[in-house]
């Protein structure tokens, strides 16, 4: 008799073993089968192509406008809904050992003198605050002389590029840039995606 219940036992004893490996081997394919899940809904998430720049206007290309010349004239146009759109020509680029009695920092200061033209049919545009050129490496130092009242004189005597432009209007100024001597240099209106535009200028064309 004790020998029936040992072996009764030894059985039950191995039938719960047996149910306990089952139950496990099946929550193991559960979070596997989780696990997977996830790993997938993350590969699609990063093979998601970025959004590509739309622009207003399906027929304008920005590279209609790289590598112009001193005198040529780009269309502009901003890749926002409500952007901006304008015309601006490069008239001409002079060059400045100091300003008011300052020294660059660099070789020299460049004025790059610019026609603005607002083409848009209903915005009016600020400058100030819309455009911001670079020449070669360099930002403007525009807005050093506009902040300070001090310097009213000087702004007007370099003609520097503020103001507004209502639609069909155009205006003439310069942008200041403390620059390295170099052979070449690109002058060009962009933001951190697109360059809209932009001009070679040699060494030997600044005035």
């Amino acid at each position: 008799m004790k020998r029936f219940i040992l072996q009764l036992g030894i059985i039950m004893i191995a039938m719960i073993m047996f149910i306990g490996c089952s139950s496990g081997d099946n929550e193991s394919e559960d979070l596997s089968d989780d696990s997977m899940e996830e790993v997938t809904e993350n590969e699609d998430e990063t093979d998601e192509p970025e959004e590509e720049v739309k622009l207003n206007d399906d027929d304008y290309d920005p590279e209609d406008y790289q590598d112009l010349s001193i005198g040529e004239t780009a269309e502009i146009q901003d890749y926002m809904v409500s952007g901006l759109h304008y015309e601006i020509t490069l008239n001409k680029v002079e060059s400045m050992d100091m300003i008011d009695d300052q020294e660059p920092i660099g070789d020299f200061i460049v004025l790059a003198e610019v026609t603005l033209k607002n083409l848009h049919e209903e915005e009016t545009m600020d400058v100030r605050s819309s455009l911001s050129p670079g020449f070669g490496n360099q930002a403007p130092l525009n807005s050093v002389y506009l902040d300070e009242e001090s310097d009213a004189d000087l702004v007007e005597e370099l003609n520097l590029m503020q103001g507004e432009i209502e639609p069909g209007e155009e205006i003439t100024g310069t942008y200041l840039f403390d620059v390295e001597e170099d052979d070449e240099y690109y002058f060009a209106y962009h933001d951190k995606m697109v360059t809209f535009a932009s001009w070679i200028v040699s060494f030997d064309e600044i005035e």
